[in-house]
């Protein structure tokens, strides 16, 4: 199978040769400028064959080995016309970024990229037909590389569109491989630097376009609520907001929303007592607890007092998804209003984490937190033989 990327108008064949060409006048074709040639050398270098036909003409490029200096390097042809370059043009190339080369250039000129060979009948096109099992691959799998899908949401810089990924896009086009996968794609507008191989430096640049466009263009509450709830294993969970100014009412108010929620990202609390000077963040979730609420509480600390924990002061917090939860920041142990519909010996235990995480700062999940525990269950066992 052979795959041909097309567009209207003829191609000067110097613009196929040369270095640094970049062409956009009248019906000549858009941009055989330096990334052609690499994309030429990268096929080459692949086992493929390209060649170009426009107006009646058919230029092959080929490659002939040359010895420099000693060492062996395979010289790109043209029509058997030795070119300034060698298949090492791009070494790091691969298949699939000369597919995203010549379909961008197919897509600057009002073109486009097909496999149906009767492109080759119409003779007012340019056509680059490139023939070998990765470009094939390259076009079955063109959806990875262009982005195809609508945005779900569009601000100046950057746009989100649906799809968990651990790629970003930069003008639609495939830029970057992250490390992690995105609970959104995203696709990058603003002009960036890219490296030899047109990619992004790196993620920071998508990661701050759009925390901006969240906190102050996003009009959709879910998509700020899913941002900002993102799971641990998500890259949006790692997004550090804490040096964030400028946000809409509509994120201050989610934020507010979301301040209980498990995966609640709390880099933003910093953000949120920034915005609200002389508020708590739980202004409004507060509860009071009833008489059969505060008996429980009672009892629960009297199991807590066993282990030589005091009683302490905590905050009924109510819509709160965890049990219990340590807030740092603002130094306070809160208590989900549910958790009072548990047992005693559960409402205990909640609580006793949450002070094991204040006084001791001993984290979740953790060896520290499972050895402390362990400690305190034979001291108990030592109490209990010494009684």
């Amino acid at each position: 199978m052979a795959v041909f990327f097309y567009n209207p108008g003829t191609v000067d064949p110097a613009a196929l040769t040369t270095l640094g060409v970049n062409v956009k006048e009248g019906s000549a074709i858009g941009y055989f400028g330096t990334g052609f040639k690499f994309a030429v050398a990268t096929l080459l270098r692949s086992g493929h064959t390209i060649e170009v036909r426009s107006d009646g003409n058919t230029y092959r490029f080929s490659t002939v080995s040359r010895s420099i200096r000693g060492q062996t390097f395979s010289i790109v042809t043209m029509n058997d016309r030795e070119l300034g370059f060698t298949t090492d043009l791009g070494r790091d190339w691969k298949p699939w970024m000369a597919y995203r080369e010549l379909h961008s250039n197919a897509l600057d000129e009002s073109g486009n990229t097909t496999d149906d060979p009767t492109i080759l009948l119409d003779d007012s096109l340019t056509i680059v037909c490139v023939s070998g099992p990765d470009i094939d691959e390259a076009y079955e799998k063109r959806g990875e590389v262009f982005i195809e899908s609508s945005p779900v949401f569009s601000g100046e810089h950057i746009r989100f569109h649906p799809g968990i990924t651990d790629t970003f896009f930069y003008r639609g086009v495939k830029a970057y491989k992250n490390q992690g996968l995105s609970l959104y794609t995203y696709n990058l507008l603003i002009h960036q630097a890219l490296t030899e191989d047109r990619t992004l430096y790196g993620s920071w640049s998508v990661e701050n376009y759009a925390k901006s466009a969240i906190a102050l263009e996003c009009t959709d509450a879910g998509i700020i609520r899913d941002v900002i709830c993102a799971p641990n294993s998500f890259w949006e969970s790692k997004w550090d907001w804490s040096e964030n100014e400028d946000c809409s009412d509509l994120f201050l108010s989610t934020v507010k929303e979301c301040l209980n929620k498990q995966d609640f990202n709390h880099t933003l609390i910093k953000l949120y007592v920034r915005k609200t000077p002389g508020k708590s963040i739980y202004d409004g979730k507060v509860v009071t607890p009833n008489d059969w609420q505060v008996r429980l509480l009672d009892e629960a600390f009297d199991l807590l007092e066993v282990l030589g924990v005091e009683p302490f002061p905590i905050l009924i917090i109510r819509d709160m998804e965890s049990w219990g939860a340590y807030d740092k920041r603002e130094d306070k142990i809160l208590l989900a209003l549910r958790t009072l519909d548990q047992p005693v010996r559960f409402i205990a235990s909640t609580l006793f984490e949450e002070h094991i995480h204040r006084h001791f700062n001993l984290i979740d999940y953790t060896r520290e937190f499972q050895d402390f525990l362990l400690n305190q269950l034979f001291l108990q066992v030592e109490r209990q033989n010494n009684d």
